[in-house]
């Protein structure tokens, strides 16, 4: 199974790296301050994006995609009583 980890280095690398660079270059009609931000939320959509492409594709299974609802969710549930 060395095939999986192989594709989802491709798939976020090219994912992360393309919007990375959309989004600077979208920044840089902003500044120089643009260029920056365009950046780093590009490349934070783009990781974003590419989980989702990945479970799509079946590279990785539902539950290491979606941890943080449920984990959320838990805590949402365990304090609906008297949390303080």
């Amino acid at each position: 199974m060395i095939r999986k980890p192989i594709y989802l280095f491709f798939v976020i690398c090219v994912t992360s790296g393309f919007l990375t660079v959309l989004g600077s270059m979208l920044g840089n009609a902003l500044g120089k301050t643009g260029l920056f931000v365009g950046a780093i939320v590009g490349g934070l959509i783009g990781i974003a994006i590419a989980g989702l492409i990945a479970h799509r594709f079946g590279i990785i299974d539902h539950e290491s995609y979606v941890p943080t609802t449920n984990r959320w969710n838990d805590r949402l549930s365990y304090c609906r009583g008297d949390c303080g």
